[in-house]
């Protein structure tokens, strides 16, 4: 089965928290704290990541700690 290019890729908190090198609970303080993107969608209460909307904001962090 071949995936739809349009079809986000969806991570986990542990995988975004093991992708930032923080901890879980320090991705839900983020995320509470409203400096960290919405989950593309919840899952029984667990959020999911696209990993683009991931990777972008990683960018953007590199590039404002940059200026």
């Amino acid at each position: 089965m071949q995936k739809n290019s349009d079809t986000p890729t969806l991570l986990t908190a542990v995988a975004v928290a093991r992708r930032l090198g923080v901890t879980v609970q320090t991705l839900h303080a983020m995320r509470r704290a409203g400096r960290f993107p919405v989950p593309e969608l919840t899952i029984n209460g667990r959020p999911r990541f696209d990993s683009a909307d991931l990777e972008a904001w990683i960018e953007a962090l590199k590039r404002d700690a940059a200026a």
